[in-house]
């Protein structure tokens, strides 16, 4: 979308409305690999939602799994400057 500069004086707002775009598809993904990741306390076998500050050990291997799959995904993308914007997110 950014490389159609037919009316370079739109291209400004244009640029400002895919980051925000991009800043919402981060924002998703993030909140789905959190909201399937359980941490489960030593001592304990009841599952809990992740605190809001974790760390990686305490990621379970699905959330895992499902990052690593996000990354590969953006990996493919083989235009350079939109898997820049998508890597940057």
């Amino acid at each position: 979308m950014l490389s159609d500069t037919k009316v370079p004086q739109f291209y400004p707002s244009k640029f400002v409305l895919i980051t925000e775009i991009l800043d919402t598809f981060g924002r998703l993904v993030y909140d789905r690999i959190h909201r399937k990741s359980t941490y489960i306390p030593p001592g304990t076998k009841v599952a809990i939602p992740l605190p809001e500050k974790f760390t990686h050990d305490q990621v379970n291997e699905v959330a895992k799994e499902t990052c690593r799959n996000w990354f590969f995904k953006i990996a493919s993308i083989r235009e350079l400057v939109p898997r820049l914007f998508v890597e940057m997110v």
